[in-house]
């Protein structure tokens, strides 16, 4: 298979990762343990900004992923026309298996357009532009961003679907791209806690 393929699922992969693993260390520093909120209280400055930052970047890395205007070498839609038009390589059973896999994503793909708008204005109008308007009270109303956590990991997810879905028609193989390392993020809490 083509290797400049490969490259770019497997910058797909390492984009989702670190997407999980800000939104996972996002979610243990806002939900985690209620002992930790001591930790917190050293420098509410500093824990409020890293949680800001974990947030920012999370919401950043999926606007890259999920990015329909063009502006991103690694969204989900250039992706997708790049594996359909670069698999000259394989069998006729596995393209006409990959033809059905992209129209199946790109269905599933429609069923995120909402929550994917609201992470474009989040990204639009907060992070990237600092829109004034966002900061006057009455007018912020006009950019409520109503999007969960669920809603956040469930893009992730699908992204990871994506990936997972590509390897397994073109390599026979599957990433693991679920962040999993909560346990550094435990033991730094832990270590501050004991040492208060």
């Amino acid at each position: 298979m083509d290797q400049k393929l490969k490259n770019k699922i497997l910058a797909y992969e390492k984009l989702i990762l670190a997407g999980n693993a800000y939104n996972k260390c996002y979610f243990h520093m806002c939900y985690g343990d209620k002992e930790w909120e001591d930790v917190y209280k050293i420098s509410p400055g500093f824990f409020s900004l890293a949680r800001q930052s974990f947030q920012y970047q999370y919401f950043l890395i999926l606007a890259k992923i999920y990015e329909s205007s063009g502006r991103s070498d690694d969204n989900l839609v250039k992706l997708l026309n790049f594996v359909q038009s670069n698999n000259g390589q394989i069998t006729m059973t596995k393209k006409e298996e990959l033809n059905q896999l992209i129209s199946d994503l790109n269905n599933k793909l429609s069923r995120f357009e909402d929550t994917i708008m609201k992470v474009m204005t989040f990204r639009d109008k907060v992070i990237a532009h600092n829109d004034k308007a966002f900061f006057d009270l009455e007018k912020r109303k006009n950019f409520a961003v109503d999007i969960s956590y669920d809603d956040i990991c469930s893009l992730f997810d699908f992204a990871g679907e994506v990936v997972n879905r590509l390897n397994y028609i073109l390599y026979d193989s599957k990433s693991h791209l679920e962040y999993t390392n909560g346990e550094d993020f435990k033991s730094l809490m832990s270590f501050c806690l004991k040492n208060l």
